[in-house]
């Protein structure tokens, strides 16, 4: 079940059943059971036309979709102006999807990237990971001792995690988030939007009571016996438990907390940088139109001035017309009626309004102005 924007189709996936499910910017994508890939939204570049055979996972990324197939082998469509959908031969154990760059990790826990790299978001870091994630333009990935390390932007401070450990990790448009051990949310980056303040409690972790099974030696009755022998037979008791960490140590419950790093100069530069970033698309949009206004305005000056220029050298003078001498075009003029002289005062091609050349033209002829046309 899909919802929230659907001007794509990408909130109304088909019917049938799926067993995992990936979003990207306005596509979906998901897996049967039997591995085939269906993709389901914007396909302006082809991001939601998987190819054919089957998938063990998927995953959508911006303006193109990702799958790893039984082998491990990574297979990538959609966009790729920026080789996001170019994976690198070899097997993976797992892939994500940022907008523009792709990563995953081989068996033995090293982080590969392809596609964009303006901010360094695909130059990954040595050592193993156990889990990786791509945002907008930064990545993140935990050790095997739960320590978060990530890299590319950071005008947000989304590639500056806090201490300590974690169990999952999960990187955002410009905001990352992770869950400790006790499942308290930890967010960082840009919280705007309140992204980065979760909300109070745990995820991931239950607190429920668990059944244990506790011997008992009460004897097995004889009429409705389970078994045919007299060892004792053990009885389910729920017993209330807690929360534990892997030492065996109780685990408190800790309340979430945004990570607030000091901001110093280079913090400020980085930060600027960021939002002259963020906007350089609308910019270059912005240039266009304003090029497409300039050539039309240049165009109109140029018509204008035709027009201005063609009325001037066509400026007569009219002097009376002898009373036996018909003007062409007309009909003839009877003898007690003379054409008045006219000088007109020839406007500017300024103040023409739109269709009024043929008016000017039997101006000329009868001498009259057409005072729609024309100023005084």
């Amino acid at each position: 079940m899909c919802w929230g924007l659907n001007d794509f189709g990408q909130s109304t996936p088909p019917t049938g059943a799926f067993t995992s499910i990936s979003a990207g910017d306005t596509h979906t994508c998901g897996l049967r059971s039997n591995g085939a890939a269906v993709c389901w939204g914007d396909d302006e570049y082809g991001q939601s036309t998987p190819p054919t055979g089957t998938f063990t996972s998927i995953i959508a990324g911006y303006w193109h979709t990702c799958g790893l197939r039984a082998n491990g082998a990574a297979a990538c469509w959609g966009a790729n102006h920026e080789g996001q959908s170019t994976p690198p031969t070899g097997a993976f154990t797992s892939i994500i999807a940022g907008e523009e760059h792709t990563c995953g990790l081989r068996a033995n826990g090293a982080a590969v990237c392809w596609g964009r790299n303006s901010e360094a978001q695909s130059t990954t870091r040595p050592g193993a990971f156990t889990s990786i994630s791509a945002g907008r333009r930064h990545t993140c990935g935990l050790r095997a001792n739960g320590a978060a390390v990530c890299w590319g932007a950071g005008w947000h401070y989304q590639a500056t995690p806090p201490t300590g450990t974690f169990t999952s990790i999960i990187a955002g448009y410009w905001h990352t988030c992770g869950l400790r051990a006790n499942g308290a949310a930890v967010c960082w980056g840009d919280d705007e939007y309140g992204q980065s303040t979760p909300p109070t409690g745990t995820f991931g972790v239950s607190t429920t009571a668990t059944p244990t099974l506790t011997p008992t030696n009460t004897p097995t009755p004889t009429a409705t016996s389970v078994s045919d022998t007299s060892e004792p037979a053990p009885t389910l008791t729920p017993t209330a438990t807690t929360t534990r960490d892997d030492s065996g140590a109780p685990i408190p419950t800790r309340t979430a907390t945004r990570v607030s790093t000091p901001e110093g100069a280079d913090g400020r530069m980085s930060r600027l940088e960021g939002k002259v970033d963020e906007h350089q698309e609308q910019l270059g949009t912005l240039r266009q139109l304003i090029e497409s206004m300039q050539a039309l305005i240049a165009a109109l000056t140029n018509r204008l001035a035709a027009l201005d220029g063609g009325s001037s050298a066509a400026t007569p003078t009219h002097t009376p017309t002898p009373t036996n001498t018909p003007v062409t075009g007309l009909e003839p003029t009877p003898t007690s009626t003379t054409i008045p002289t006219a000088t007109p005062t020839r406007a500017s091609a300024s103040t023409l309004a739109p269709g009024c050349i043929r008016s000017i033209s039997l101006g000329w002829l009868t001498g009259a102005w057409n005072a729609d046309c024309l100023s005084d």
